[in-house]
C-alpha cells in the first residue's frame, strides 16, 4: 500500500434545511453525522481530492481528513469495499449456527383486513404433525447456538396454548444444550390480554409486532373484526397490556403501519395517533410501511415508493420530534451486510399445518409455491423451490453491485421482482436520503462523538 486515499463508494450526503447543515452517511460502517454548513467546504475537498498537497497547508481540513479517515469515510486504495461487503453477506448468510423457525399455527384469523393476503382457510395441526416439529428441534438444536422461533398465522394467539406447549419444549432443549433461545409473534394486537401477554412473557416472546394501520380513521377501515367493527382502541388496550407485563424490557414492540393512498397525510389527522403511543415510547419503534397489493388489495391503492416518504413526512418528522424511535423507512439504517430477509438462508422456513415447507408469506396460499416438506422424523425435503432463494445472492446482480445503497439493502425483497410497478424492491434506495435525515444516530457536531 503507497498511502494513498479514496473516498468510501457508499458514501451519501444530504442537505438538511431544518438544522442547516450537512449530513455525511458512510453505509459501509454506519457512520453517521452533521457538519455545519460553514465548515462543509473542508470535508468536500478531502472527499473529492484525498491525496492533494493543499489538505495539509490548513488546520480545519486536516482535522476534516482526520475525521474521514478515522470513520472511514476515506479509505486505502487497495480496499475492496465490495469483496468486504460480499465476506460479511455470505458470514451472515451462511451461519450455520442460527435458525429460525416460523411456524403457522393457524391459518384463522379474528380479523378481516381489507389487504390482507391470506385465504383464512386450510389445514388444521394434527398431534403427530406437532410431534414432528418436535423432532425437527430435536435435529436443530444440537448444532446450533441460537434458536429463533416465529409465532405467526392467521392469528397465532388464537392458539396461544400451542405457544405454550411447544415454547415449553423448545426451552428445555435449548437450556439442556446451551443454545440461546428467542422468539417472536407477529399478531394483530386485538387479543393480547393481560393473561396472554403473561403467557408470550413466561415464553420468552422478546419481539412482538402489532399493526396500527395510522390514524384510527382508516385503521378502522382497513383492519375490521370478523363482525366488521373496527379495532383501533382493542389495540392501543393489547400495548398497554403489554407494556404492563413487560416493563423491564425496552422497545420490544414494533408498530407497523401499513399505509395505503387512503391513508390521511396531514399532521391534524396523525397527531391522535401518536399522542396515543407517546406514552409507550420506551418500548416500542415506529415502522411507516407501504401497503403492498394482493388479491384483495389492488395497485391502485398502493403509494409508489418514489413518493411514499414525501408523502407521509409530516407524521414521520413529528414522530421522530416526539422522541419516538423509528424503524426501517422512518429512518434507522441497517446494519451493513445484514440480510435483508433470512428466508434466503437454508435454516429458515415458514412450517406450515401438514408439513408444508415455504419461505414467504405471500406464498402460504399457493402449494405449487412450496420449498419443501418436513418428513415425520423431523428431516426436511427440500424441493428446488427452496434452492431458487437459497442461493441468492445481491453480488450476481449487476444493479445491486452497482448501487450506493447496497450495504443497507442487501438486495431486497427476494419475493417482489426487481421491476414490480411499486418500486419496492428498492424502496430503500428511493428513501435513503430520508431515512439519513431522520436517522436516529445522527452526531450533531464532527468529531466529538
Amino acid at each position: 500500500m503507497n498511502g494513498q486515499l479514496k473516498s468510501n463508494r457508499y458514501i451519501h450526503k444530504v442537505h438538511d434545511k431544518n438544522t442547516q447543515s450537512y449530513v455525511y452517511a458512510n453505509l459501509m460502517h454506519n457512520e453517521i453525522f452533521d457538519v455545519p454548513t460553514e465548515f462543509d467546504p473542508f470535508f468536500t475537498q478531502a472527499l473529492e481530492t484525498p491525496n492533494h498537497p493543499n489538505v495539509e497547508d490548513n488546520p480545519l481540513a486536516i482535522v476534516a481528513k482526520n475525521i474521514l479517515i478515522r470513520k472511514r469515510f476515506l479509505l486505502p486504495v487497495d480496499y475492496d469495499e465490495l469483496e468486504s461487503l460480499k465476506a460479511t453477506y455470505n458470514h451472515n448468510k451462511h451461519n450455520s449456527t442460527y435458525a429460525n423457525y416460523a411456524i403457522v399455527l393457524t391459518h384463522s384469523c379474528n380479523l378481516r383486513c381489507v389487504y390482507c393476503n391470506q385465504m383464512h382457510a386450510g389445514s388444521k395441526w394434527q398431534d403427530n404433525e406437532i410431534q414432528t416439529i418436535k423432532r425437527l428441534l430435536e435435529r436443530a438444536v444440537a448444532s446450533l447456538r441460537f434458536l429463533d422461533l416465529t409465532w405467526w398465522g392467521g392469528e397465532p394467539l388464537l392458539k396461544i396454548s400451542l405457544i405454550q406447549h411447544l415454547s415449553s419444549y423448545a426451552i428445555q432443549l435449548c437450556d439442556h444444550y446451551g443454545v440461546n433461545y428467542g422468539a417472536n409473534i407477529s399478531t394483530n394486537g386485538v387479543l393480547l390480554s393481560p393473561d396472554n401477554c403473561r403467557t408470550l412473557k413466561q415464553c420468552k416472546v422478546n419481539r412482538i409486532q402489532i399493526t396500527i394501520d395510522g390514524p384510527q380513521e382508516i385503521h378502522d377501515k382497513q383492519r375490521l373484526a370478523t363482525n366488521g367493527s373496527g379495532t383501533y382502541k382493542q389495540v392501543l388496550t393489547g400495548i398497554e397490556n403489554l407494556v404492563n407485563s413487560y416493563n423491564v424490557i425496552k422497545k420490544f414492540v414494533m408498530i407497523r403501519m401499513n399505509l395505503s393512498v387512503d391513508t390521511p397525510t396531514s399532521l391534524a389527522a396523525w397527531q391522535p395517533l401518536l399522542d396515543d403511543l407517546s406514552s409507550y415510547k420506551e418500548f416500542i419503534k415506529l415502522a411507516f410501511t407501504p401497503v403492498v397489493s394482493t388479491f384483495r388489495f389492488s395497485q391502485s391503492n398502493v403509494v409508489d415508493s418514489n413518493e411514499f416518504i414525501a408523502r407521509f413526512s409530516d407524521a414521520i418528522a413529528t414522530a421522530k420530534e416526539m422522541g419516538f424511535y423509528l424503524a426501517e423507512s422512518g429512518g434507522l439504517l441497517r446494519e451493513p451486510g445484514k440480510l435483508y430477509c433470512t428466508a434466503v438462508t437454508s435454516r429458515n422456513y415458514f412450517i406450515l399445518p401438514g408439513l408444508r415447507l415455504t419461505k414467504c408469506t405471500h406464498r402460504f396460499n399457493d402449494p405449487a409455491e412450496d420449498c419443501g416438506r418436513l418428513n415425520h422424523d423431523g428431516s426436511m425435503s427440500v424441493y428446488e423451490r427452496a434452492n431458487e432463494w437459497n442461493s441468492f445472492s445481491p453480488f450476481e446482480c449487476t444493479a445491486c453491485r452497482e448501487c450506493t445503497v447496497l450495504p443497507a439493502c442487501m438486495g431486497g425483497c427476494q419475493a417482489i421482482d426487481f421491476d414490480d410497478p411499486s418500486g419496492l424492491r428498492c424502496h430503500i434506495k428511493h428513501a435513503i436520503h430520508h431515512m439519513i435525515l431522520q436517522s436516529p444516530d445522527r452526531k450533531k457536531i464532527a468529531g466529538q462523538n
